[in-house]
């Protein structure tokens, strides 16, 4: 979930802190860190996000596996959208969504935590396994997270790859993205992996205008092109497929099971099908997500017109 910005300057310490907001009404600062926990088909999302100019903050946590896919059927949602405007140094602070983010070696390490007694409590640590990639407003970054989460009493151990991300920039409410996009990564290790972000018009699935890498044997090379089909159930996302070419010139398939979905809408303009996915690439098992990213308008017409055709 990106916010575009442009921004020709590298990372620096001061990134982990919020950034001066300009006069646009829908400015929206966002902090977001996942973890998965494969063996239950589970994925974790704490996420954060500010808007300044109107005095107001939102997010929160969810937990979704193959249990259910409405935020009511899932293990755990807690969402807001009209909280008071977070304020302070985002380096260390506590949301008023009650998450809780700790800068412990800027632009790497960060310490998250989340409590609300006899429903959930979260104590985890991301630690980057790679450099951030800043394109335009918005961070993403690899890390392995350690710790662990009581569910109710059922207490679970986290260690596993997952992707942490940031962006600010104008996010309106009233159109979101204002297009479709698919936001795709996987890790198997700190030497494998491979994220990718795309444009979706008609049938065209790829990322022109946007941007993909793949780590192989540690070494992140960028995506030259390509391609994300996807198959659908009822419209739900059920098997990714990703072909395309690195900068080394060689040829780079990608395939991907969804474990899970979730519909998501994160903000009023934006619907999302969220899912866990186990990918397969250069030989090995990674996971990670795929998001479907949907103007609410677009996924209405999109499954309209599959019913009435049959098609699935």
């Amino acid at each position: 979930m990106t916010v575009d910005q442009k921004r020709d300057e590298p990372l620096c310490e001061a990134d982990d802190d919020f950034h001066p907001a300009e006069p646009d009404h829908w400015w929206t600062e966002t902090n977001w860190f996942s973890f998965v926990v494969p063996e239950r088909d589970l994925m974790a999302y704490l996420y954060c996000w500010n808007r300044p100019n109107i005095a107001c903050s939102g997010g929160g946590v969810i937990i979704w596996d193959a249990s259910g896919e409405a935020p009511w059927e899932i293990p755990y949602y807690d969402y807001q959208f009209n909280l008071p405007a977070a304020k302070g140094d985002m380096r260390d602070m506590i949301w008023p969504n009650g998450i809780g983010i700790r800068c412990l070696t800027p632009l790497s390490r960060y310490a998250i935590q989340y409590d609300r007694p006899a429903a959930l409590e979260i104590d985890i640590e991301f630690s980057g396994v790679m450099d951030a990639v800043l394109t335009g407003g918005h961070i993403d970054q690899v890390g392995r997270v350690t710790g662990a989460m009581n569910l109710r009493g059922e207490r679970s151990e986290i260690d596993c790859y997952a992707m942490r991300d940031r962006s600010w920039g104008p996010r309106s409410d009233l159109q979101g993205m204002g297009v479709r996009v698919g936001y795709c990564y996987g890790t198997a290790s700190p030497n494998t992996g491979f994220l990718l972000f795309t444009n979706i018009e008609d049938e065209r699935d790829d990322m022109s205008n946007r941007y993909g890498y793949v780590i192989r044997d540690g070494e992140r090379c960028d995506l030259t092109r390509a391609e994300r089909r996807v198959e659908r159930s009822g419209g739900r996302p059920t098997r990714i497929v990703i072909e395309g070419e690195d900068e080394a010139g060689r040829t780079v398939e990608i395939t991907g099971e969804c474990r899970n979905r979730l519909a998501f809408t994160p903000y009023p303009g934006m619907f999302c099908w969220l899912s866990l996915v186990r990918w397969e690439l250069f030989g090995e098992v990674a996971w990670g997500e795929n998001q479907d990213v949907w103007p609410p308008g677009s996924w209405r017409a999109y499954l309209n017109a599959a019913r009435g055709s049959g098609a699935s």
